[in-house]
């Protein structure tokens, strides 16, 4: 039993030492060479990269502190810092969604009395593609703006067309919009703001700007209204309403 007992605390720290030996070992490769570690089924390329390379197929040992991201279905390439600050550089995802042609608005400026009224209709289809959209509104004079789902009983009215931020795309917007239509049933109001007083108030010639940053993640098959009504004469109101279309990865 002793005996038995040394052979096995033999084996044991032959078999330590020789483990740790082999993980001190050095290998070095040459420019253009590659080194597969395999254990005859999975394989693992060790190559030297550069920043261009695509790693998309590769089981890697990634060293250096380099960071590499999925650009597609097909291409992965290192992640890029700033040279002057080492700072991560990095694009909002609205931003990107530009870049991807994604991305649309329309805007323009009116002059409006008081009661006058701007009123945009915006139907969504039953899809899951949904616009996330945000809005600014401004004027020299006091305005209400007010936001409704569920719109209905949509006549009349120019259709206009979504503008897409990046002119190099030809995608074309899945929204339905209606510029001054007449809306018979107005819906659910879900969002209104009023700046400066009403007509003759001491405040109506003091116009303001209001604006909506985080996204309204319209519902689909559903017609909104987005209505700014001038409080008072001799207004100029500006307006832009801006959007990407996306579908949810998961």
């Amino acid at each position: 039993m002793r005996k038995y007992l040394v052979f096995l605390l033999v084996f044991l720290l032959t078999s330590v030492f020789a483990s740790k030996e082999a993980t001190q070992r050095e290998i070095t490769i040459k420019s253009g060479e590659e080194v597969k570690i395999t254990d005859g089924t999975e394989d693992i390329s060790i190559v030297p990269l550069d920043n261009g390379d695509n790693l998309d197929g590769e089981n890697g040992i990634v060293s250096a502190g380099v960071m590499f991201g999925r650009v597609n279905s097909s291409t992965v390439k290192a992640v890029r810092i700033d040279g002057v600050s080492d700072a991560l550089c990095v694009l909002d995802y609205e931003h990107c969604e530009v870049h991807e042609g994604n991305h649309y608005f329309i805007s323009g400026f009116e002059a409006e009395n008081v009661d006058g009224t701007i009123i945009f209709t915006v139907t969504t289809p039953n899809t899951t593609k949904w616009a996330h959209m945000t809005f600014q509104i401004t004027s020299n004079k006091a305005f209400t703006f007010q936001v409704y789902e569920g719109a209905g009983t949509i006549s009349g009215g120019s259709t206009a067309t979504p503008i897409n931020n990046n002119r190099n795309s030809d995608n074309t917007s899945i929204l339905t919009i209606k510029k001054d239509p007449t809306v018979g049933s107005a819906g659910t109001l879900i969002d209104s703001y009023k700046i400066g007083n009403s007509a003759g108030g001491s405040l109506a010639d003091f116009g303001g700007i209001t604006s909506r940053d985080r996204e309204l993640i319209l519902k689909q098959d559903e017609t909104y209204q987005f209505k700014i009504t001038s409080n008072d004469d001799s207004a100029t109101i500006s307006y832009i309403g801006e959007w990407y279309e996306h579908t949810n990865a998961n």
